[in-house]
């Protein structure tokens, strides 16, 4: 079965209060809930994870993910 690894890199977040909106925090979702969440006033925030194909049948999206970290500061400071 194929895999795609992925790497995203956010810099330039926007702050921890953004607006009206206080303690703001960045994350991924996957279903309902966000997660790796990274305070919004980081220098960056990386997140690294695995998908595969789904089976249409079972899996509402075509691709899923299993393994998934998130680390803050890390990487050199660029979106790829």
């Amino acid at each position: 079965m194929a895999e795609l690894f992925v790497r995203i890199v956010g810099d330039d977040l926007p702050g921890r209060e953004c607006g009206e909106y206080r303690d703001v925090h960045v994350a991924v979702q996957r279903g309902r809930d966000p997660e790796g969440a990274v305070p919004g006033d980081a220098p960056e925030a990386v997140w690294e994870f695995t998908v595969r194909p789904s089976t249409p049948r079972t899996a509402p999206a075509p691709w899923t993910s299993a393994d998934r970290t998130s680390r803050v500061g890390a990487g050199h400071g660029s979106s790829t």
